[in-house]
């Protein structure tokens, strides 16, 4: 009787030890909807700047708007996995079929995933979302930005309260953990200057005159904010004085606008076309890389490019990752057509910097370019 208890308690503890290395249901996708297909072009190249995301009771809410999806989409499938608070989040049209292209919005909940289990997500392989607040983030975010700052008054808010809460123009430089802050000394912001931090998805700012200024207080930058950053442009917003949410989107000063973002994706690399095309030149100006290519056609205007890394990393010195030039063309004319195009490395530096590295060697499509940001 004594061993059949023993053998009991064992088996008991075995099975309460199993459980508790059973890991926790996979956070499930519910609530997806989308948008009928619309023709019209997505407005924002970056899809940082497209995807807004929200945390809530129910776990995490993403919205991603101009989605590009072919035209004979019906639904969106997305699947997702989340490791050491990475979460990678693959979005695609189904079906998946047509030549022609559209854009939709799509929304969607991943149920049970608290906003401090999050480091980072990608969606498609492009990072829109990261709170690492490391020395590497700092770095990268330090600079010069300007652009507007706005108030978006709550309805019940009476005119006469916000008369002076206008738009304006602002400029904003970020330093070594410390921010200057300059605007218009009537409007909103006046400025501000102090210390910054990160805390998460949020940027701080400490005014060191906050209590002593001679002017109103609200007209100061301080306090925290809700942010988004994707290197180039610097959002963050924030509601304030029970009047409305003040406002910031700034651009880095000395960045180039491309014409598209690289991609970074095995799928894409191993799937997306691969008509035949020749790389005459490329070259590095900021954060764009330029390509020069021909190849056979009527004008080129119907040709759908794009610039897809396939996430390798080679720690050779410097490190090398291996891209492509995909080329669709559905032209059928024997004219030898020249063209430029340039694309936003910021999605492969981003992905890379992940690895600790500051500079790449580019192989693409059998040419190569060195990458130092």
């Amino acid at each position: 009787m004594a061993k059949k208890k023993v053998a009991i308690l064992v088996g008991l503890g075995l099975f309460l030890f199993v459980s508790c290395l059973k890991r926790e249901p996979e956070a499930k996708v519910s609530n997806i909807s989308s948008t009928p297909c619309q023709q019209t072009k997505a407005t924002k190249n970056v899809l940082a700047d497209r995807v807004y995301i929200d945390f809530t009771n129910e776990g995490l809410q993403i919205t991603c708007n101009d989605f590009e999806v072919t035209c004979d989409f019906i639904t969106v499938n997305v699947t997702h996995t989340f490791v050491n608070g990475v979460l990678n989040i693959m979005q695609q049209g189904s079906p998946n079929q047509a030549k022609c292209s559209c854009f939709t919005d799509v929304s969607y909940t991943i149920n049970g995933i608290l906003q401090n289990e999050v480091n980072v997500i990608f969606i498609n392989d492009v990072q829109v979302y990261c709170h690492h607040g490391n020395e590497g983030e700092y770095r990268n975010m330090e600079g010069i930005y300007s652009g507007t700052f706005t108030v978006r008054y709550i309805s019940d808010v009476p005119e006469w309260w916000y008369w002076d809460f206008e738009s304006g123009e602002t400029t904003l430089e970020l330093k070594n953990g410390k921010y200057t802050c300059e605007g218009n000394p009537d409007r909103i912001p006046v400025g501000g200057s102090g210390n910054y931090s990160i805390n998460h998805q949020k940027i701080i700012f400490e005014d060191e005159n906050f209590w002593t200024a001679d002017f109103d207080w609200n007209l100061i930058l301080n306090g925290e904010y809700e942010y988004t950053f994707d290197g180039r442009r610097l959002k963050f917003s924030a509601f304030k004085n029970d009047v409305g949410y003040y406002e910031y989107d700034l651009k880095k000063e000395g960045l180039t606008i491309c014409d598209k973002d690289a991609i970074i994706s095995q799928t894409e690399y191993e799937n997306a076309p691969n008509d035949q095309v020749e790389i005459i030149d490329m070259k590095i100006e900021g954060n764009c890389l330029k390509i020069k290519f021909s190849a056979s056609g009527c004008s080129g205007n119907s040709w759908n490019v794009k610039l897809i890394g396939l996430g390798n990393y080679d720690k050779s010195s410097p490190p090398q990752t291996t891209l492509r030039l995909s080329l669709d063309n559905k032209e059928i004319c024997t004219a030898v057509i020249t063209k430029e195009v340039s694309f936003n490395l910021d999605p492969v530096k981003e992905y890379f910097r992940l690895h600790g590295t500051d500079k790449l060697y580019l192989n693409i499509s059998g040419k190569g370019v060195l990458y130092e940001y």
